[in-house]
């Protein structure tokens, strides 16, 4: 009887360990910064980071931070696209401040099973409204990292704008 006494408070200490771990885990993710996007490309490097549910976009040019815009879905100012195709997938995310527009993207396509001559590029553009002012394309790096570990992209406003570039 002792035995088994013992036996239920360890399966109900194991049981309540394995029910709190995950909202301690969730705690401890709403202060922690991740990184969801990083670009290199040259003396310029690109990163998207979350805290929370609040994306910030870094840009950053010979080590010096040039550019920061922080916001969420309801902000106005993320915006999130993904499309995908039978071998290919685009993915985009932007963000704007004023007139310009910064789009972070991922391009993925291959024309087989094989994977045979398949391209994955990823890059940064920056808008002046519709204009084109700046493209620097991504040398290393340039994955979006998602999961419902990371960040649900979906939660975000879809942009209505397929701004991804076709070569």
């Amino acid at each position: 009887m002792r035995i088994l006494r013992h036996c239920r408070q360890f399966l109900t200490i194991i049981a309540l360990a394995g029910a709190i771990a995950p909202l301690t885990a969730r705690a401890e993710d709403i202060g922690r910064s991740r990184t969801l996007f990083a670009c290199s490309a040259g003396v310029d490097r690109v990163t998207v980071t979350k805290v929370g549910k609040r994306l910030t976009y870094t840009f950053k040019h010979q080590g010096q931070t040039e550019l920061t815009i922080t916001g969420d879905a309801q902000s106005g100012a993320v915006f999130y696209r993904r499309t995908t195709f039978p071998h290919a997938e685009h993915q985009q995310l932007r963000f704007r401040r004023g007139a310009f527009s910064y789009v972070i993207f991922n391009r993925w396509a291959a024309p087989d099973y094989d994977q045979r001559g398949a391209e994955d590029f990823s890059g940064l553009l920056v808008l002046r409204g519709r204009h084109l002012l700046r493209r620097i394309d991504c040398k290393r790096g340039g994955e979006f990292i998602d999961g419902p570990d990371f960040f649900d992209w979906d939660s975000l406003p879809s942009d209505p704008e397929d701004l991804i570039p076709g070569d």
